[in-house]
C-alpha cells in the first residue's frame, strides 16, 4: 500500500602550498574526515615545545558560521563554516576558536601576520582549513568526550574562556571577537587592498564525503531529483484533510461548528513535500528548516506525523 507523507519544511535562503585570496565570498565548503599534521596529543592538553611568551591569544567565533549542506559528525546535525581573516602585522597570535555547531574554521591571514597555535573548540565536532601545515593545532569538542574540555565564543560563555586560555597558554584571554554570519576578523583593521594568504593543503573541501547523505534543505531537492519526494500541491493538503474528516467519523468526537467539518485552509506548497517511497528525513532539518504537521495520508486515511519512525 502506498503512503503519502506530506512534509512541510521552511526552507533557508542554506598540493600543501599557499594561495592569495581576496575578500569575497569563499566557495562552499562541500562534505572525509582529515586531520591536521600538527594536531596536539589532547592527553595533555599542552603545547609542548611551543613559545608564547610574544604572543597576543584571541578568542573567536559564535554558537554556529553559515550553514552547509552536509554534515561532518554522526550527530544529524548540519556543518557550518566559519570564515576567519586575521591581521596582527606586531605581534603573534594564538587563535582560540569556539562554536557550539560542527563547524568548519577557515582561515586566512595576512603577509604580515604570524599564527602561533589554534585552538577549535566546541560542543560538537570542529575542524581546521586553510591553516600552515607548521602551525600546531588542538581540537577539542564535548560530543568526542575530549579530556581538554570544550569552550564556545559567545556573549553567554565568556565567563569560561580565561580559565581554558590559562589551562593551555598560562593565562587569559587578550581580546574576543564575535562573528556574524559566518565571518570573523581577528586583530588589527584589514588594509584597504591587502591580499589573505591560505594553504590549500586541507581546505573546507577536504571534509567533504561523497558517500555521506546530504542535509537540510538542499537533501530535500536531491530526493525530489531522485523519485523519493515530489512537490506538493493544494488538493494534496485537501485530500489529507479529507482523509481525516473521513478518519474522524468513526470517532468519538463532537462535531464542529457550523457544518462539523475540519476547515479547509491553504498551505504554502512551495516548501511543501509529498513522500512517494520509504524516505529518511535528513539531519538538518530542525528549527527554521522545517515545520512538521499532522499529514500522512493513505489509503485507509490519516495518522499522526509522529507515528511513523524516520
Amino acid at each position: 500500500m502506498k503512503i503519502f507523507l506530506l512534509l512541510l519544511a521552511t526552507l533557508i535562503a542554506i598540493s600543501g602550498g599557499y594561495v592569495f585570496a581576496d575578500n569575497s565570498e569563499p566557495p562552499d565548503a562541500q562534505p572525509i574526515n582529515v586531520g591536521h599534521p600538527n594536531g596536539v596529543a589532547s592527553e595533555n592538553c599542552r603545547f609542548s615545545g611551543v613559545n608564547f611568551e610574544n604572543s597576543v591569544i584571541y578568542a573567536a567565533g559564535e554558537l554556529s558560521g553559515r550553514p552547509l549542506d552536509f554534515q561532518i559528525d554522526q550527530t544529524g546535525q548540519m556543518a557550518t563554516q566559519m570564515d576567519v581573516t586575521v591581521h596582527s602585522p606586531d605581534k603573534a597570535v594564538i587563535l582560540m576558536l569556539g562554536a557550539y555547531e560542527p563547524t568548519i574554521w577557515n582561515i586566512k591571514w595576512s603577509k604580515q601576520t604570524k599564527i602561533t597555535a589554534v585552538v577549535a573548540s566546541g560542543y560538537h565536532r570542529q575542524a581546521i582549513a586553510g591553516l600552515a601545515a607548521s602551525v600546531p593545532t588542538l581540537i577539542s569538542a564535548q560530543h568526542d568526550n575530549e579530556p581538554c574540555g570544550y569552550f564556545i565564543v559567545s556573549e553567554q560563555e565568556l565567563k569560561y574562556l580565561n580559565n581554558h586560555s590559562r589551562k593551555l597558554f598560562g593565562r587569559g584571554v587578550d581580546k574576543v571577537f564575535f562573528a556574524k554570519r559566518g565571518r570573523v576578523h581577528v586583530g588589527e583593521k584589514l588594509p584597504t587592498g591587502t591580499r589573505l594568504i591560505t594553504s590549500s593543503a586541507v581546505t573546507p573541501r577536504s571534509y567533504y564525503d561523497q558517500n555521506a547523505p546530504l542535509a537540510g534543505p538542499t537533501a530535500l531537492k536531491d530526493a525530489v531529483r531522485k523519485g523519493y519526494l515530489r512537490r506538493a500541491t493544494q488538493d494534496d493538503v485537501w485530500k489529507w484533510i479529507d482523509a481525516i474528516a473521513e478518519k474522524m467519523k468513526n470517532e468519538d468526537i463532537p462535531p464542529v461548528y457550523p457544518n462539523g467539518q475540519p476547515k479547509r485552509f491553504k498551505v504554502d506548497v512551495s516548501i511543501a513535500y509529498v513522500v512517494l517511497k520509504p524516505f529518511k528525513l535528513p539531519a538538518g532539518m530542525y528549527g527554521g528548516n522545517i515545520r512538521p504537521q499532522r499529514c500522512c495520508l493513505s489509503e485507509r486515511g490519516a495518522w499522526p506525523l509522529n507515528y511513523l519512525r524516520f
